[in-house]
């Protein structure tokens, strides 16, 4: 008979980096690409491409931006998110749908134009919500909203 010979070609896979957020109650971690950077304050973490940082001047913090909001009041988000309490999400959304995230029930706002981010997410968590901007990559964005870990 005749012999087969079967060969595989060898393929990379890049392996996304994790970094711990600085959040409340811990417990949530975000995956981000190989070669991207994050920069954490105590409520906001920048996430940059690589080789790119902060630049004021252009007022770019950053192709994502996570924020801790404090909710100490236990409010939803409709009520936090309407201008007063936190950013008017709501009014200056196109279009808003509901997404699950890490197991979390959460929101996925499409922005209007003139906004800085063009779509954010929100999950609400005890005693806060994490809200994630995206400022520049959406391919990256969808992924980096999937990978989210929170407890």
């Amino acid at each position: 008979g005749l012999l087969k010979r079967v060969l595989s070609g060898t393929v990379g896979v890049a392996v996304w980096n994790t970094v711990q957020l600085t959040v409340p109650a811990g417990g949530v971690s975000l995956s981000i690409p190989p070669g991207w950077s994050a920069v954490q304050t105590t409520d906001v973490t920048n996430v940059y491409p690589p080789g790119l940082s902060a630049d004021p001047a252009s007022e770019y913090a950053g192709d994502f931006v996570v924020y801790t909001d404090a909710n100490p009041s236990m409010l939803d988000s409709n009520s936090y998110y309407n201008g007063t309490t936190g950013p008017a999400l709501n009014s200056d959304s196109a279009s808003v749908t509901t997404l699950a995230v890490a197991g979390h029930s959460g929101f996925r706002f499409t922005l209007a134009a003139g906004i800085d981010a063009t779509e954010v997410v929100i999950i609400p968590l005890s005693g806060y919500f994490l809200r994630v901007e995206d400022r520049g990559d959406s391919p990256t964005f969808d992924a980096l909203i999937q990978l989210l870990t929170a407890r």
